[in-house]
């Protein structure tokens, strides 16, 4: 030590007095004057130090720098003074800030400089180049990955280092890092060809095909039990001990910060050596499309690929991009990474599917996209500066553009431009300027042709492409005249079907860059039917057309027809594999299981989901089976169409009215009728359904080879196909989950829940079922309707009925009057047998009419004057009544309470209904009761909104159906309930829907949100609600995740709960059974079962999916290193002419600069 206070004297005068109290900090400070030292790892230094009296500070700069491991905040500066402490027992720690500069392998440390810099480990302030990114190769406490220490003495080991070299200009973009990066595994790539080269011609061989890389296999330390462990040097407690010792007592906060936690209460800002820290402790595994074995490479990335000092760490796990408002979190700034990478990578696609399951925050990762990469000099020859943005309705147009406000900073308002084609009236030119274009698929489709004007066109221009195109460009709208820099497809889900308009319309789109965001990618199939035995590790593909459409799309390379994709990826030896690397290689995906780091992705607060299974009331089952067997017996058949009309009759009886008056045949609707009048009345269908507790039960999963009532029978060798070991263990492990959800359901089930339940709420909806009167009028209709009058005999059918009871004729009331009364005839005028008294007929036409005249029919012209056979005196009475009402506030009022009793929302919003479709409702709502017809489902739906009212009355529900009719009647019930609620259906305008989701956000009045599953199930952000009903179970389970997903996404600050409403012993059983047997196949296909895919390496992923982009690659290496080597041989050859003996100049190592003089570091 006094050799080296006789280097730097200065030091001497900076010793504080001993006598400062415990704790304090104790610090020999450099001398006023800057000190610039040049220091070597030098054995000799390292022993000197460690025999040095303990508690003995000298300047850092005598061993050199890492980042600090303190945590920084604006209230805690870092100091310039770097301060370096050696203990009693050997220890040297040490706490420096201040920048250094590497030259020629030696640092060279600069005193009294500043270090707010980002990444200013890895940055040269004077000469603006970027060296290595490690923290310095100096002797300094090494904490290992687990805290521990890496020896016994708890000294980094001396390792001897390749000096390194100055690589250049800084990346200040993402573009010139990512250009960089490709430049380094270049040069790794072609030593790994020269060492295969190498091996193969020593064995004497011939033509060398040199093969990609190897994945490097995850390093692995385990213990006695097969775990990972720390170094067993010091426990973790002594390492943390030991470390709060070094950094003089300074607080628990740096004790923290210097293990590599970082408190989650603070926001402030993070040094990189902190956050790396942190990474270091946090492990990961696996190797699949969510990226798990890469997390903490990816997130170390983050800090660099996006551009110098563009990505500052803040708090505990949130980052900051220049550019953006909102900060990301660690788990949304590593898709931003792979999303800027794969638009910059080697080789195609440059886009792909980011497939987070909703809530994830697909949108603010695709905002960060765009702030991360920006076009290029380059890219602005070719392609403009503009983003569009698709969205699958205004409504969500609309909240693009206010999370592009909210989020990003250096995207004006006015950069930014909503598209509508009937209100478009800027030139292409100019829409290609804006940097953000938002639009619809809508608005898309009214851009493109139809899709028989296509047709025409290709059998026109068969043999005339360039004609077929001239032509094409004429008819498109101007979307379709920009080459956009990247398109982004939200809900991509939409363009799955491969003739869909909105799938051709997506694909002519000219674009550098396709996303497509869906947290459903896959929605019916993964795979399809089986053709492919699993035997020989072939795929069991065929049609894969939803798969295939979002790799057209993105271009994937070689694929144009779906058959080039079976032929390259499916009907392959190694298809399975190739398949795996190339959905890893296109799709980001995490669920609300995952983890990043150690932490749930979505760790939102707790979600209580649960099936509620109903018992069909007898009466609904009558109609249900007749229903259904009708269009099953029919010649020929109509399988399809009995599914759809069964699922009507479990979610409302009112949704088979026009099936009822159209399709049924007139003694069947009188049999039913008849049926139906024995059973209304004497039971309540509340307690027909089951009581709760049963209506937790779920039916159990039938074993392969069960019957469906819809669908093709699986075949004998898909029944016995071989599974591989990951995909049995993979279908056992889904098995036992879902018996272990279903378990959880009858688990500790109060005792009051197996008490059938009493007439529950202020209406008595729920209680009595009443359609046979609704059927005898509709049997009587179709009878009018198949008879003539017997007197006019006009094709038309019989207006104002009048029927004789002996012989049932029937005639027009005005013709039996004029042509019968008016005579005084006592005989039929058809069959001329005598009649005492005649009927008005009374037939669903003239009960709605009467309905209307009590609603004050004025009010509703249009459907009073559609339904034929209404009295001309009844018009004229309702044009009296309308006449009465002169006062519009009194109009408006009667308005406003008749369509409340139709079901409309607060707003006055109600579904709209084919004008020939409303009787049902109509004549229902007017009984004598005012009460209509329920169903088992809505009144469960009615049970289970009154229980949620009661246990947190602030809550927010969304109840979401399929048909129009069950909305209306859950509108209904609501009212009759006074529950406020608004409707968010596609037939409400862009107004409409923008102000009840508006509404439903902001009016804490306003409880329920009724919603239908394609307009309110996908991409809004709904999370001030967070209860769900769902009455229609849908075809796969996608749509429901997606409509679930509106409130369980990040953002939720409530319990969330979540309600299927099924119906035991239909068709929903069948249903759900399908929607177990796509999720299993989509599963495997997303990689979301728990299959781990094969461990491969960039370049073994490209040979894979992108053959022809890697022969390329390795063809234009492999003439490099042959060039090389030729340049070898001539200087050795020139060499050995002169007989010098040969210089030959190390290509493939970095130059080492001067070395300093050893007396600069030496005393």
């Amino acid at each position: 030590m006094d050799q080296i206070m006789d280097q730097d004297p200065g030091l001497e005068q900076s010793v504080h007095s001993n006598d400062m109290n415990e704790g304090s900090e104790l610090a020999l400070q450099p001398p006023p004057d800057e000190l610039q030292i040049y220091a070597i790892d030098d054995q000799w230094l390292l022993d000197s130090l460690r025999n040095a009296p303990a508690a003995t500070e000298i300047p850092a700069s005598y061993f050199g720098v890492a980042d600090s491991d303190l945590f920084v905040t604006e209230d805690h500066p870092p100091k310039n003074d770097s301060v370096t402490t050696l203990h009693g027992e050997g220890t040297v720690g040490h706490i420096s800030t201040n920048s250094y500069q590497r030259n020629d392998g030696f640092r060279h440390f600069v005193g009294n400089q500043d270090t707010t810099a980002d990444n200013a480990s890895e940055y040269d302030p004077e000469t603006e180049t970027e060296t290595d990114d490690d923290l310095g190769d100096a002797p300094f406490l090494d904490l290992d990955e687990d805290g521990g220490s890496n020896d016994a003495s708890r000294i980094a080991t001396e390792k001897p280092r390749k000096p390194r070299a100055v690589r250049g200009p800084v990346a200040k973009t993402a573009k010139q890092y990512i250009a960089r990066d490709h430049q380094k595994k270049h040069q790794n790539l072609k030593e790994h060809f020269r060492k295969e080269i190498s091996k193969k011609r020593a064995l004497g061989g011939g033509e060398v095909d040199v093969q990609p890389p190897k994945a490097k296999r995850p390093r692995r330390r385990p213990n006695s039990k097969g775990t990972a462990q720390p170094h067993s040097n010091m426990d973790n407690s002594a390492v943390i001990q030991k470390t709060a010792d070094m950094f003089h007592n300074i607080s628990s906060v740096s004790v923290a910060a210097s293990t590599g936690a970082i408190p989650a209460t603070c926001q402030g800002r993070v040094t990189k050596a902190s956050r790396l820290k942190q990474l270091t402790r946090a492990g990961t595994q696996g190797n699949d499309n969510r990226h798990s074995g890469t997390q903490k490479k990816d997130l170390k990335e983050a800090l660099r690929f996006l551009g110098h000092a563009r990505v500052r760490a803040v708090g505990e796990t949130d980052y900051h991009l220049q550019g953006m408002r909102s900060n990301l979190r660690d788990c949304q700034l590593t898709p931003v990474v792979w999303m800027v990478k794969r638009e910059n990578a080697e080789a195609p696609p440059f886009g792909g599917v980011l497939a987070d399951v909703p809530g994830m925050g697909k949108t603010v990762m695709s905002l960060g996209c765009i702030v991360g990469n920006p076009p290029g000099s380059e890219d602005k020859l070719e392609w403009s500066c503009g983003t569009l943005i698709i969205a699958p309705n205004q409504v969500v147009a609309e909240q693009w553009g206010e999370e592009i406000q909210k989020h990003v900073k250096i995207i004006p308002p006015e950069d930014v431009y909503f598209f509508r084609r009937s209100s478009n009236v800027l030139t292409i030119g100019t829409i290609a300027k804006f940097t953000i274009v938002i639009t619809t698929y809508n608005e898309l489709l009214a851009e493109f042709p139809s899709k028989e004007k296509l047709d025409e066109m290709r059998e026109t221009h068969a043999e005339d492409p360039i004609a077929y195109n001239h032509e094409f460009q004429t008819l498109v709208g101007e979307l379709f005249h920009i080459n956009w820099y990247r398109v982004i497809l939200d809900e991509g889900h939409q363009i799955k079907n491969l003739e869909a308009r909105t799938t051709l319309a997506s694909h002519q789109l000219r674009a550098k860059h396709f996303w497509v965001l869906s947290g459903t990618p896959l929605i019916n199939r993964g795979k399809g039917d089986p053709q492919y035995s699993l035997g020989m590790g072939m795929v069991q593909l065929t049609h894969v057309t939803e798969l295939f459409s979002y790799l057209k799309l993105i271009g994937v390379e070689g694929l144009t027809t779906q058959k080039e994709f079976e032929e390259e990826f499916l009907d392959t030896d190694n298809g399975t594999a190739r398949l795996d690397a190339l959905v890893s290689l296109i799709s980001y995906r995490r669920t609300e299981e995952d983890e990043f780091l150690g932490r749930k992705i979505l760790d939102l607060p707790a979600l209580t989901p649960g099936d509620q299974w109903v018992d069909l009331s007898a009466e609904e089952r009558i109609l249900y089976d007749t229903i259904g067997n009708h269009y099953e017996n029919i010649q020929p058949p109509q399988k399809h169409v009995a599914v759809l009309r069964r699922r009507q009759a479990i979610s409302h009886p009112y949704c088979l009215e026009k099936a009822l008056r159209e399709d049924i045949q007139s003694y069947s609707l009188k049999h039913m009728a008849s049926r139906l009048r024995e059973l209304e009345g004497k039971t309540l269908i509340l307690h027909q359904i089951g009581t709760r507790a049963k209506r937790r039960e779920v039916p159990p999963i039938p074993d392969k080879g069960h019957a469906r009532a819809f669908g093709k029978k699986k075949s004998k060798k898909e029944m016995d196909k071989r599974l591989s070991k990951q995909q049995a263990a993979a279908k056992e492990a889904r098995k036992a989950k879902l018996k272990e959800k279903a378990d959880a359901q009858v688990r500790n089930v109060p005792p009051e829940e197996h008490q059938f339940t009493d007439p529950f709420g202020k209406s008595t909806f729920g209680q009595t079922f009443s359609m046979a009167r609704l059927l005898e009028l509709t049997s009587i209709e179709k009878l009018v309707n198949e008879q003539r009058c017997g007197l006019c005999q006009r094709d038309q059918s019989i207006l104002d009925p009048i029927m004789l009871p002996k012989c049932e004729h029937m005639f027009c009331s005005s013709c039996f009057m004029n042509k019968v009364l008016r005579y005084r005839k006592k005989t039929c005028p058809v069959c001329d047998k005598g009649f005492d008294e005649w009927n008005d007929v009374e037939t669903l036409r003239s009960e709605e009419a009467q309905c209307i005249m009590w609603d004050g029919g004025g009010e509703d012209n249009d459907d009073t004057a559609s339904i034929s056979g209404t009295p001309s005196k009844i018009k004229k009475q309702s044009k009296k009544a309308s006449e009465k009402r002169r006062e519009a506030a009194k109009r408006k009022e009667v308005k406003r309470q008749v369509n409340a009793k139709y079901g409309a929302d607060t707003m006055g919003n109600l579904p709209v209904i084919d004008v020939n479709e409303k009787a049902y409702i109509r004549i229902g709502i007017n009984n004598p009761e005012g009460v209509p017809c329920p169903s088992s489902k809505l009144t469960a739906c009615k049970d289970v909104v009154i229980n949620w009212q009661k246990e947190q009355p602030d809550d927010k529900i969304i109840i979401f159906v399929q048909f129009v009719k069950t909305a209306t009647m859950a509108g209904v019930m609501l009212n009759l309930e006074g529950i406020p609620f608004v409707y968010l259906m596609g037939t409400m305008t862009t107004t409409e829907k923008s102000k009840a989701v508006e509404e439903f956000k902001s009016d804490p009045n306003i409880k329920v949100l009724v919603a239908s599953m394609k307009c309110g199930g996908q991409a809004l952000n709904l999370t001030c609600a967070n209860r769900v009903i769902l009455i229609d179970v849908w075809w796969n389970n996608a749509a429901e995740r997606q409509a679930f997903g509106r409130v369980f996404r990040m953002g939720q600050v409530k319990e969330s709960h979540y309600v299927r409403i099924l119906a035991r012993g239909t068709i929903d059983e069948d249903i759900r059974n399908l929607q177990e047997e796509k999720c299993e196949e989509i599963e495997e296909v997303l990689q979301d079962d728990g299959h781990v895919p094969q461990i491969l390496s960039d370049y073994e992923i490209m040979a894979l999916t992108a053959p022809k982009a890697w022969a390329e690659l390795k063809a234009n290496l492999l003439r490099e290193i042959k060039e090389e080597e030729e340049e070898e041989e001539a200087v050795a050859a020139d060499a050995a002419s002169k007989g010098e003996e040969p210089q030959m100049a190390d290509t493939h190592q970095q130059a080492i600069g001067p070395i300093p003089p050893s007396s600069a570091c030496l005393p």
